[in-house]
C-alpha cells in the first residue's frame, strides 16, 4: 500500500497521468478533508473532470467530527439530535444555517464554564487561597489563579456535541476524527477515531477493488533466499583436488623410485617430498572447503560447520607452508653457496637437514598463531543477511532477504590480515632469492625462473583468499566459489608440474645421453655442498 497525500488537484492529475490508480497494484491516497464539496471540479488542469474523479475514487479522508454520532447524553443533558432540534428552533436559524464549526463553540463555552466552576471551588477549598476569587481577580495574584484555571482546563473530561472533550498537556484538544473514503462522488463514514480514549469505533466497511485488500505492511512476510552453491561446482572442485591428491603422490613415488638419477638427486629428493606434502595438505583443504560450501544450509550452526571451517582454516595456510618454504629452501641453499661470496663460491655445507629444521621452524610459527586463532575465536559456521529487500514498491508486507552461511569470527579481518602479511613477506623473501641466483651458471640448480613463474601464481593467491576476500565475497556465492577454489588448485597444480616435468625432463635428456659430463651421478647437491 503506498500512502501519498494528494492535496493538490494537479497532484491529483499527475498521478492519473502517471497510472498511480492502481491498476495492477493498489495505492490508497489520503487527502485532509478540509475541502469544499466539489473542490476537484474547479479544474485548471489538463485532466478533465472524469479523469480527476477517476483518480479520487477510492481515497481515503481524515476529517474532523463536528458532531458526534452516536446517542450518548453530553454534559448538557441533550443527545446530539435534541440538540440539532433546538438549534433549529433558534430565531436566526433561517439566516444562517448549519455551521461545521458551531458545535465546537457550544462545548467551547462549556469547557470554559467547567473549567472556571472548578478553579472558583479550589480556590474556596484552599485555606491559603480563601482571599482569592474568580471575582477579585488582578494581575498581582492573576499568574497564580492563572495557573490554577490551566490546571483545571487540563482536568476537564466530559461528554460534548462534538465527541469526548479532553485537552492534552499542551493544551491541544485531544479530539475525534472521522474516517471517510470516497465512493462515487461522496464521503463514505468507515470508522471513529476518538483521541481522548484511544478508541477506534468501526461503522462501515471499507470497499477495495475486486475486494482485494491492499498491502500495507502489517502481515511482515519474510522470504529468505540462502545462497546455494551447485553440487556441480563443488563435486568438480572435489575432483580436481582428488586428482591433484593423485598427482602429488605419482610425484613422490616417481621423485622416490628415481632420487638416485643425477637429475633428481641433484634436486634433493628430500625436498620435493616434502613439496608434495604440503600440495597435499592444500589440496585436503579445499575438498573441506568444498563440503562446507556443499552443505553450508543443511549443517548450519552445528558443529559440523565449525569443525570444516577449523580444518579449511589450517590445512590452506600449513600447506602452502610446506610447500613454498620447501621450495624457496633449495634456493636458499643455491644463494648461501655461489652467491654470499662475491669473489668466489663459499663451499660451506648445507645440508638437507638444515633446510629442514628451517622448514619446521616455519611451520611452528604458523601452528602457533592458528592454535591461538582457534583457542579465542574459533571459526563459526554464521548465517549472515546479503541483501534485504522489499519485493516491490507497492508490496510492503513482503520483505526478501538473501542469506548465507559463512565461516566466521568477530575479529576475522584483523587474523586473516596477519596471516596474509606473513604469507607475503615469505613470498618477497623467495622473490628476493629467485633475483639472487638468476646468474648461477649451472641449470640444473638454477631454479630462479621456475621459482618466479611458481611465486606469482601464490601472490595471486593470497590476493584473492587475502585482502580482495571481503570485496570478492560480495559476487554471486557460486562464482565467487569457484574463482577462490580454482587460482589455489591451479596455482598448487601448476607449482607441482613446473618442478617436477622440469626434472623428467632433464632425467630423460640425461638417459639419452651417450656420455655424462659434469656432476658425477651418484651425488645430490646437498652432498656436494
Amino acid at each position: 500500500m503506498l500512502i501519498l497525500l494528494c492535496d493538490n488537484i494537479y497532484i491529483c492529475c499527475q498521478a492519473y497521468r502517471l497510472q498511480f490508480i492502481g491498476k495492477e497494484i493498489q495505492r490508497v491516497w489520503f487527502i485532509s478533508g478540509f475541502y469544499a464539496d466539489n473542490w476537484w471540479k474547479v479544474n485548471d488542469t489538463n485532466c478533465t473532470i472524469q479523469e480527476l474523479e477517476t483518480a479520487l475514487e477510492g481515497i481515503l479522508i481524515t476529517d474532523i467530527v463536528n458532531l458526534r454520532t452516536d446517542d450518548v447524553k453530553t454534559i448538557s443533558g441533550m443527545t446530539v439530535k435534541e440538540y440539532q432540534k433546538r438549534i433549529e428552533l433558534w430565531p436566526s436559524f433561517r439566516n444562517y444555517r448549519y455551521n461545521r464549526y458551531h458545535p465546537y463553540g457550544y462545548d467551547t463555552t462549556w469547557a470554559v464554564g467547567l473549567a472556571l466552576n472548578a478553579t472558583a471551588s479550589k480556590l474556596a477549598n484552599t485555606p491559603t487561597l480563601r482571599n482569592l476569587t474568580l471575582e477579585n481577580f488582578n494581575y498581582s495574584h492573576g499568574k497564580l489563579i492563572n495557573d490554577i484555571i490551566m490546571e483545571s482546563f487540563h482536568q476537564l473530561n466530559f461528554e460534548g456535541i462534538t465527541g469526548s472533550v479532553k485537552f492534552t498537556e499542551t493544551g491541544d484538544r485531544a479530539g475525534t476524527v472521522v474516517i471517510q473514503q470516497w465512493r462515487n462522488g461522496t464521503r463514505v463514514p468507515v470508522a471513529i477515531y476518538d483521541n481522548s480514549k484511544n478508541t477506534l469505533r468501526w461503522i462501515g466497511e471499507f470497499q477495495w477493488r475486486d475486494d482485494t485488500v491492499p498491502n500495507d505492511g502489517s502481515k511482515k512476510i519474510l522470504i529468505v533466499n540462502y545462497k546455494q552453491i551447485s553440487v556441480t561446482s563443488t563435486m568438480a572442485i572435489v575432483i580436481l583436488s582428488a586428482f591433484g591428491i593423485a598427482f602429488s603422490f605419482t610425484f613422490a613415488i616417481w621423485n622416490y623410485k628415481y632420487r638416485k638419477s643425477r637429475a633428481i638427486k641433484i634436486c634433493s629428493p628430500r625436498i620435493n617430498f616434502i613439496v608434495c606434502f604440503g600440495s597435499i595438505i592444500m589440496y585436503i583443504g579445499l575438498i573441506f572447503y568444498s563440503l562446507y560450501e556443499m552443505n553450508k544450509n543443511t549443517i548450519k550452526n552445528g558443529i559440523s560447520g565449525e569443525i570444516l571451517c577449523e580444518i579449511w582454516k589450517w590445512c590452506i595456510p600449513l600447506g602452502f607452508t610446506t610447500a613454498y618454504v620447501a621450495l624457496i629452501s633449495k634456493t636458499f641453499r643455491i644463494y648461501v653457496v655461489y652467491t654470499s661470496v662475491q669473489t668466489k663460491p663459499r663451499r660451506k655445507k648445507l645440508l638437507d637437514k638444515s633446510l629442514i629444521k628451517l622448514i619446521i621452524m616455519l611451520l611452528l610459527i604458523d601452528v602457533i598463531y592458528l592454535g591461538l586463532w582457534s583457542i579465542l575465536e574459533p571459526l563459526q559456521s554464521k548465517e549472515v543477511t546479503i541483501t534485504s529487500k522489499i519485493s516491490h514498491v507497492d508490496d510492503a508486507d513482503i520483505t526478501q532477504k538473501t542469506n548465507d552461511f559463512r565461516c566466521f569470527s568477530k575479529n576475522l579481518t584483523y587474523w586473516v590480515l596477519i596471516l596474509s602479511t606473513e604469507k607475503a613477506l615469505l613470498l618477497i623473501a623467495g622473490m628476493l632469492l629467485a633475483y639472487s641466483t638468476r646468474n648461477v651458471a649451472v641449470k640444473e640448480l638454477n631454479d630462479s625462473k621456475l621459482l618466479t613463474v611458481i611465486i606469482y601464481n601464490f601472490m595471486m593467491v593470497l590476493i584473492v583468499t587475502g585482502p580482495l576476500r571481503s570485496v570478492l565475497s560480495a559476487m554471486p556465492g557460486e562464482t565467487y566459489f569457484l574463482l577462490d577454489t580454482i587460482f589455489i588448485w591451479f596455482s598448487v597444480t601448476i607449482m607441482l608440474a613446473l618442478l617436477f616435468f622440469s626434472q623428467f625432463y632433464r632425467m630423460m635428456r640425461l638417459v639419452n645421453t651417450a656420455s655424462e659430463v659434469g656432476f658425477p651421478a651418484t651425488r645430490s647437491i646437498s652432498h656436494v655442498m
